[in-house]
């Protein structure tokens, strides 16, 4: 009685499905989440795992790029890339501080950072091919704007230790989206063409 009271509310059961699949990926990523920032409030990083986290996020959303092939490995190399990593530099003080005030440095990082997205963002999956080129120029170029938006923020910060966790937040997922890191993880790169639409 109940499951034909769901399935009411949908069209078929093809959009039932997709509905239940929509919400295992929100549940999973906010199991993710939960854990990511427990471990960072466990060692005192949570505004530092914040900064890191949105910065990724923020370029994520348009850039695309590599997952990891299950939610338990993308849980631990989230832990790992938001929270343990940051945490390690921060430590490197002197390192730190040498790299984020040297201006040549900091150029070079910002040229690269831009020639990388707009050479291979967005970046496909297998199991989510970008198929249009019309797409794919839109996500591009949102990615661009995304950077430099970044970019600005970098150049305005004044705190150190946020330049630093905002450069690894870009820096990492600017790393997901090129075909040598795809190549190592052995995966597929530029799905898209194997498929006819372009």
């Amino acid at each position: 009685m109940a499951k034909k009271k769901i399935l009411g509310d949908f069209e078929s059961k093809e959009d039932l499905e997709y509905a239940q699949y929509n919400l295992s990926i929100i549940l999973i990523n906010i199991e993710k989440v939960v854990v990511i920032y427990i471990v960072a409030i466990s060692i005192g990083m949570v505004t530092h795992t914040l900064i890191t986290h949105v910065s990724y996020l923020v370029l994520r959303k348009y850039a695309g790029g590599w997952h990891a092939n299950n939610s338990l490995n993308c849980t631990a190399l989230s832990v790992l890339t938001f929270v343990i990593f940051p945490k390690l530099l921060l430590k490197l003080d002197g390192l730190v501080q040498n790299y984020l005030l040297d201006n040549k440095i900091t150029f070079l990082t910002i040229l690269l950072s831009l020639y990388l997205v707009w050479c291979y963002a967005p970046a496909d999956t297998d199991r989510n091919p970008i198929l249009r080129r019309s797409t794919r120029i839109k996500m591009r170029n949102r990615a661009m704007f995304a950077t430099i938006v970044l970019i600005i923020v970098l150049l305005f910060i004044n705190s150190l230790s946020a330049k630093l966790c905002l450069l690894v937040g870009m820096m990492t997922e600017i790393l997901t989206i090129t075909p040598i890191f795809y190549k190592l993880m052995k995966r597929s790169y530029a799905n898209y063409e194997n498929y006819k639409i372009t």
